[in-house]
């Protein structure tokens, strides 16, 4: 008698639908890591945005406040706000920052030349959030600033800067 051996290869179908439901988990698993990923950096770059924006709006504040020689705040939050100096060559300079919709304002007047910049977009200018308040030689800036969309971020800074400047 001689036996007779089956080669035969091949998978059943209880592995076949083993490796199906492994392969399954593993897929779900990458689809979710891959969706944090990309939430997760929608949320980093929506809050460098508000980020930039805050310390746009100082930079620009900090940058006049420091060579203002009179300074006209009006309104509770200290907006709209005015600085004004004479420069090297004997020119004056009056620099107007405002909260317009949702944009702090910055309007630059030389002479007779007038030039506009939106210093920070997304101004958050709910009561508190956003100010220009005056201490003697120092002001106190606070400012909020919220990114639209589905995820926004936000960010507030409050700086102090010296400026020599009379305050009428």
């Amino acid at each position: 008698m001689t036996a007779r051996i089956s080669l035969q290869g091949g998978f059943t179908l209880i592995e076949t639908v083993i490796s199906l439901a492994l392969a399954a988990v593993i897929a779900v698993a990458l689809s979710v890591i891959t969706m944090e990923v990309f939430n997760s950096q929608a949320n980093n770059t929506m809050h460098i945005t508000a980020v930039r924006q805050v310390e746009n709006g100082i930079h620009w504040f900090n940058r006049d406040a420091k060579q203002a020689q009179i300074i006209n705040a009006a309104g509770p939050a200290g907006f709209p706000l005015e600085l004004r100096w004479i420069n090297w060559e004997g020119i004056a300079i009056r620099v107007t920052y405002s909260l317009t919709g949702n944009n702090l304002v910055r309007e630059y007047r030389e002479g007779g030349d007038i030039s506009t910049i939106i210093a920070a977009r997304y101004v958050d200018s709910s009561p508190g959030l956003t100010s220009c308040i005056q201490y003697g030689s120092i002001f106190t800036i606070t400012l909020s600033v919220t990114t639209p969309g589905a995820r926004p971020a936000t960010e507030t800074r409050t700086v102090e800067i010296y400026s020599p400047a009379r305050v009428n």
